[in-house]
Parts: C-alpha cells; structure tokens; sequence
C-alpha cells in the first residue's frame, strides 16, 4: 500500500522535521481545496501558518502562493464568517492538534 499524506505527516513529527511536517500540510491544504472541503483547506491553513509564526520558520514563497491559490479555488464553499472561524480553529491548535485534526478528517489522503 502506498503511503499517504497523513503517514508522512505522522513520520515528520515524530521526527521533529518541521519542513517535512509544514509540506504535508501544504499538500492537504490543496488536497481540501480540490475536494471542495472549505473549512478544512482553512483550517489547515492557518495552522501552518501558526506552525511557521511559533517555529519562527519563514514560509517560503512558493508555498505561500500554492496555499493562497488553493484557498482562493475553493473559496466558494464556504462564507466569510465560516472561513474566519476555520481559521481561527487552526491557528489555535497546537502542532499535536493539528496533526489529530489532519489524520482524523483525511480520509484516503
């Protein structure tokens, strides 16, 4: 079986390989944003976001612009209200929080 998103998410943090654990976020973030799921690609968002503000890990350009873009596809899916609110949740979260909420709503990702 191939392995999936939240398997190298997992391995990242048990790793302490904050670049590693910052990708697979970033590739969730996209990988909600292509399923539609709003309030999850927000959510997740905003706690890479958090993970780089704690970390004083600068996100590098690219992934900034591939996150924005992916929110911005699915932007439609949900009001500005709820968008707000998912990523106020992720930015709360810690880093163990956030890894709980990507392994548990990821389905086969």
């Amino acid at each position: 079986q191939m392995p999936t998103w939240t398997d190298a998410l997992r391995l990242f943090i048990e790793l302490g390989h904050r670049r590693g654990i910052a990708s697979v976020f970033e590739g969730l973030v996209r990988l909600a944003s292509v399923r539609g799921d709003g309030v999850r690609a927000h959510t997740l968002a905003a706690a890479v976001h958090a993970l780089h503000e704690r970390r004083a890990v600068a996100m590098r350009p690219a992934s900034r612009k591939r996150i924005q873009a992916a929110l911005a596809a699915c932007a439609g899916t949900l009001d500005p209200a709820a968008a707000a609110a998912a990523a106020a949740a992720g930015h709360a979260m810690t880093l163990a929080e956030a890894g709980d909420y990507a392994r548990g709503a990821s389905g086969s990702a």
